[in-house]
């Protein structure tokens, strides 16, 4: 062989992912009843976790995705006449089946781990014991690589981030930097999805609805209930993200999200889910037992729909309405008063027009890939209409829920000139009519609230729609 031999790591490295946590996550997804065996066989030490996860997912998943640019690279080294080696923690038959799947050769030296030995925190004293101090090039990672990045001659530091790629170059600058990943607190931040708070607003509306937004008090306590729904919520998204990662990044827009795109690894975001769940249900339990009881089932029936309800139609479109109202039953709660029923049924109907709406808006899109069903989504293409007109009539109904609370007794104990709220309903009319026309000329983003968010005759009916309630209760 000629020139300097070259050891490469596998997971995060030659592979764009760790290959235990996607035998992890297959094996969660696919057959969920070994998940006892899989919590049993935890306890016996990580390199038997390892290999005992390669056995159950390896044989029946597709192989790791490569990162072709480093792939590229090593058979070019190869073809010069270098020794390229594979040395990582994955398990030793996982190694040399790559190594045979990728064209390395087989007789040259490719370690691994076994099912007694992880081979992780060992890489440094063999590849020095084997080649010797710069005797090698290494292509590696992690935080754990700096020891045999310091002891190499030259090599690169792959797909890790700012904090790694630096540490790394102060002990050896002769190395390269190739696919680098952004900081973690920058991917992190935009995995919980900040922009979806906004729906946690809905909080705030029992504090309107009963006209008690004079106390200070009553602001405070909404205020953590919303706090603690925007933590509870980025920690589903979070889930969310972690159950459709191959429908993601089969989709548009959504593979751009930062674990769809590798911004961000399985371990960080089950990190980060731990430290949402437990910061939102520690707020949630100084809000009062009412409160908690309906985080937590949000939480439960979030849980469920990502799992089960998303792929059956009809259902998860009731259970998309019954999120936006469970928010509004959590902010009464928080601030200690009962919804009124006339609420309650108002924002069930209004939320699962708007449910409809974002089938639509993604059955528009399939239809325009010539594509016949949604992935991982109970829905084709012919379901389109019978959606749109379940969308429309549950719109017109919640006028209609509208209408008849103007017209109730109730009205007249919070509004002193309740005949000035039907103003209401041609308001509402009108931006339902809106909203569904921007959906079947296909100008709606999959998303309607962040859509209105955005729209510029949704803040004019919002601002009207203020104004209306304003006169009427003075």
């Amino acid at each position: 062989m000629k020139g300097r031999p070259i050891a490469v790591d596998l997971d995060g490295t030659l592979f764009v992912d760790d290959s235990a946590w996607e035998n992890l996550r297959f094996i969660i997804l696919r057959n969920p009843t070994k998940v006892p065996a899989l919590l049993i066989q935890a306890f016996f030490g990580r390199a038997s976790f390892k290999d005992w996860l390669h056995k159950e997912a390896g044989a029946s998943r597709n192989p790791p995705a490569i990162r072709q640019e480093l792939l590229a690279r090593l058979l070019r080294e190869k073809k010069k006449g270098r020794a390229v080696h594979l040395v990582s923690g994955a398990p030793q038959d996982l190694v040399e089946a790559t190594a045979k799947r990728l064209g390395f050769n087989l007789r040259l030296k490719h370690w691994g781990s076994s099912s007694q030995s992880n081979l992780t925190f060992s890489k440094k004293e063999l590849l020095v014991k084997t080649f010797g101090v710069r005797g090698f090039d290494y292509y590696g990672d992690r935080k754990i690589d700096i020891p045999i990045f310091k002891n190499a001659e030259r090599g690169a530091i792959v797909g890790a981030r700012p904090a790694v790629v630096q540490r790394a170059l102060r002990v050896n600058p002769r190395l390269e930097t190739m696919a680098p990943k952004p900081a973690f607190a920058s991917a992190a931040f935009r995995a919980l999805r900040p922009h979806q708070w906004v729906k946690n607003l809905l909080l705030l509306v029992p504090l309107f609805s009963a006209h008690i937004w004079g106390e200070v008090e009553n602001w405070i306590l909404a205020g953590q209930a919303f706090v603690a729904f925007s933590l509870l919520s980025s920690a589903v998204y979070l889930l969310n993200d972690l159950y459709d990662l191959d429908s993601d990044r089969a989709h548009p827009q959504k593979k751009m999200r930062p674990l769809a795109c590798r911004e961000l690894k399985y371990s960080e975001a089950l990190m980060l889910i731990v430290v949402l769940l437990a910061s939102a249900f520690g707020l949630a339990f100084f809000l009062g037992q009412e409160f908690l009881f309906i985080a937590f089932t949000y939480f439960v029936l979030a849980v469920f729909y990502n799992v089960w309800a998303k792929r059956k139609a009809g259902l998860d479109l009731i259970m998309l309405a019954s999120f936006y109202t469970l928010r509004i039953l959590a902010g009464g709660a928080a601030v200690e008063i009962i919804c009124s029923p006339w609420l309650l049924g108002f924002a069930i109907f209004i939320f699962l027009s708007l449910a409809c709406i974002k089938r639509v808006s993604e059955l528009l899109r399939l239809k325009a890939d010539e594509q016949l069903w949604a992935k991982g989504r109970g829905y084709g293409i012919g379901d389109m209409e019978a959606i749109a007109g379940i969308g429309i009539a549950s719109g017109v109904v919640s006028i209609l829920v509208a209408a008849l609370y103007v017209n109730s007794p109730d009205v007249s104990v919070l509004y002193s000139r309740p005949q000035s709220l039907w103003f209401l309903c041609p308001l509402l009319f009108y931006w339902i009519i809106r909203v569904w026309l921007k959906t079947l000329r296909k100008e709606m983003e999959e998303d309607p609230v962040l859509f209105a968010i955005k729209d510029r005759a949704s803040w004019g009916v919002l601002l009207l729609a203020t104004l209306t309630v304003y006169i009427a209760s003075r």
